[in-house]
């Protein structure tokens, strides 16, 4: 049992606490209890012979009351040394005597019950006092008195041989006797037994007295299988020896199965406890004590209602009520541990009654839940997450398990024409899809279950409630789902998506011929999807044709240029301006962007034309590190050309003219225009009274205006 899952264990648990236990001892023959430390009664069956025993009673008040300081010792004994103890009593109620067996019911190392059965011994012992006359006397036996004996008698010599048997009530027993006749108890007994047997015989002989003395054995039997006995033996001076054996395997194979479940019971991790009528506690196991915060020894005695909250009283009445009238009860009830705390329990009661069919107790199992309520809360609250998540969703969304639809939000129920969610789950999930894929998808499905490798993205025709049908695509994955599996399937129409595309090989050749001629990237998008590029439009940004097509334009520029792209599209911006372009690689280049809206395939869409400015910004760049230098070796000339008046611009210039630059190379040098230079250049020639641009030139390096100052 310990290789099982604990909940297998419980349920296992449980079952035996509701059956085999009563019917254990029920079945036994003689008087069977249970009892506690202090002797009292948690369980007894209801074949006995002694209806007043009561359960909650002490076992001493049904002995006579001369036997009752020896039962409290065997009783004390078991305790203390787990050890099986035997006692002879008499019964208070009807004089018979019994021999009380006492058997510890162990669990780790510690004995928290004692089983006790006592068989009736009363004609056992007026034979054996008859038999025991009969060898004083030398008589014969009385037949009639030996065979109405349920035991097996056989009659020893002196030497411990066996000389001749009387058979149980002329049945053919167990134990074959016949094949013991003319052996010695040396022969067929174990040593001790025979050791023990042989020394009472040799006391008797010196003594003259008889000797009386109980016994047990194993035997084996011819067929292999192995039977128990007890009996006594009763040895006289007068040199015989009489052996009363009595078949006890199903009494020992009945008492083990009862302290295998009771230890069963007391190592589960259910609590069981058993109460009379009025709600006293007669028994706990420490499963029940521990989950309560008592040692067991603490609750025998206590009402049930200390573990139970005010509010709760109700549904306990309730329960309770249902038992005494239905025989049991099973269902969630808060419980109360010492320290006050609340938690909740699977609670299962059945009603006990004697053998009259009276009840007189109640016998309960208790499960903590609460790992099971916190695991329901947390699956509910799991559950409104991913339904608050579905619901925002734009794709339809649906749960399948066991090929059945068990969730769909709000995005599928409108795709596929429904009013409401009820009209989808709780149907076949192939109800809404084409019947030219429902093979596939079953098939796919199946395949899925089987752990073979299928996608988990494609295409197939769904199937609106009007019958029409539209072009969708589904993404399958699996999730655990109230204990189970089932399958999630995110659903997008692209019906509009695949008339793009149908278009947009229509219409490819002649794009083509008119966008592979230039060096921009042409882009035709609807709506930010790509309907139609050039090849040089892919190769900017590092993709293939083929991929490009079907994504969405933001994709190739960089996030925080986003909003400049949408605000300048939406409003119809026709003016080029400058964003960062994004590659496949994640790298970023500058470019220069313009777009156009304009009527393609009878709708409008948006032409954009982009052009990788790197080079160019990089002579920029180049062109201005130039000027900057330029201005740095005429800042330093400044002083030298005070004389004539010129200035940071004009000295500048003035650098430029003598390279032999022209007046439009001087404007784009510095980043001014041609008529602006041509001005520079005229007031140089004035401030340096000079007629032309070669003698300001000469001037200048001989007077050290212009030159390498570095």
């Amino acid at each position: 049992m310990s290789n099982q899952p604990s909940e297998a264990r419980a349920q296992q648990s449980e079952r035996l606490l509701q059956h085999s236990w009563p019917r254990i001892l029920d079945n036994m023959q003689e008087f069977s209890a249970v009892v506690d430390r202090s002797g009292t009664i948690l369980y007894r069956n209801r074949t006995s012979a002694t209806p007043a025993v009561l359960i909650g009673s002490k076992i001493y008040d049904a002995v006579r009351p001369d036997d009752r300081d020896a039962m409290r010792a065997a009783l004390r004994r078991a305790f203390q040394t787990g050890e099986v103890q035997l006692c002879e009593v008499v019964s208070r109620f009807s004089g018979a005597s019994y021999r009380a067996r006492l058997v510890p019911i162990v669990e780790d190392v510690q004995v928290v019950a004692v089983f006790v059965g006592a068989a009736d011994i009363s004609e056992q012992k007026r034979m054996e006092e008859g038999l025991r006359d009969s060898l004083r006397t030398g008589e014969s036996q009385d037949r009639a008195l030996l065979e109405a004996t349920p035991d097996l008698i056989f009659r020893l010599d002196g030497e411990g041989r066996f000389l001749d048997f009387v058979s149980a009530k002329g049945q053919e027993p167990a134990l074959p006797p016949a094949e013991f006749l003319g052996r010695t108890v040396c022969e067929v007994m174990p040593i001790d037994l025979a050791a023990e047997t042989m020394r009472h015989l040799g006391q008797a002989l010196q003594t003259g007295d008889t000797q009386v003395f109980e016994y047990q054995m194993t035997v084996p039997l011819p067929n292999g299988n192995l039977r128990d006995f007890e009996g006594r033996m009763a040895v006289s001076g007068n040199d015989e020896v009489l052996a009363v054996v009595r078949d006890i395997t199903e009494r020992k194979r009945a008492e083990g199965r009862l302290r295998l479940l009771s230890s069963a019971v007391e190592q589960s991790s259910e609590g069981m406890a058993v109460s009379d009528l009025a709600g006293n506690l007669l028994f706990v196991n420490n499963a029940f004590a521990a989950m309560h915060g008592y040692a067991p020894e603490e609750l025998v005695g206590k009402r049930l209602s200390v573990f139970h909250t005010p509010e709760q009283a109700p549904a306990v009445d309730a329960a309770n009520q249902q038992t005494r009238e239905t025989g049991e009860f099973s269902g969630d009830i808060w419980h109360v541990q010492r320290d006050g705390t609340v938690f909740p329990t699977l609670m299962h009661n059945s009603l006990l009654r004697d053998e009259g069919g009276t009840p007189i107790g109640l016998v309960g199992t208790l499960r903590d839940i609460t790992e099971r309520k916190r695991a329901e809360e947390a699956l509910r609250e799991s559950e409104e997450r991913f339904r608050g998540l579905a619901e925002t969703s734009i794709d339809g969304i649906l749960l399948v398990e066991s090929s059945e639809v068990r969730f769909a939000n709000a995005a599928l129920v409108r795709m596929c024409g429904y009013e409401s969610d009820k009209e989808i789950v709780g149907r076949p999930f192939t109800d809404f899809v084409s019947p030219d894929y429902r093979e596939l998808m079953v098939e796919r499905g199946r395949a899925r279950n089987e752990g073979l490798d299928v996608p988990d993205r494609y295409e197939f025709r769904s199937l609106r409630k009007d019958g029409s049908e539209f072009d969708a695509e589904i993404s399958v994955s699996t999730m655990t789902y109230r204990g189970g599996w089932a399958r999630l399937g995110i659903i997008r129409d692209v019906s509009e998506r695949k008339r793009a595309e149908q278009a947009l090989r229509e219409s490819e050749e002649r794009f083509r011929r008119l966008s592979e001629a230039t060096l921009d990237g042409v882009i035709i998008h609807d709506d930010g999807l790509v309907l139609d590029a050039n090849a040089r439009a892919a190769a900017i940004h590092g993709y293939e044709l083929s991929e490009f097509i079907g994504m969405d334009v933001l994709t190739f520029i960089a996030p925080e240029w986003h909003d400049l792209v949408r605000q300048r599209t939406l409003s119809g911006h026709g003016e080029s301006y400058e964003v960062w372009g994004l590659r496949k690689d994640g790298t970023t280049f500058p470019m220069e962007v313009c777009g156009k809206t304009t009527s393609y395939e009878g709708r409008q869409v948006r032409v954009g034309v982009g052009r990788d400015i790197s080079e160019r910004k990089r002579a920029e760049e180049a062109l201005q590190r130039a000027r900057e230098d330029l201005e740095a070796r005429a800042e330093q000339r400044l002083a030298a050309a005070g004389r004539y008046k010129l200035t940071f611009r004009d000295l500048t210039v003035l650098y430029l003219i003598a390279d032999g630059m022209a007046d439009k190379e001087i404007a784009f040098r510095l980043g001014i225009s041609p008529r602006t230079a041509s001005k520079h250049v005229e007031n140089i020639l004035q401030k340096m009274g000079v007629p032309s641009r070669t003698q300001a030139s000469v001037q200048a390096l001989r007077e050290g205006l212009v030159g390498d100052a570095r």
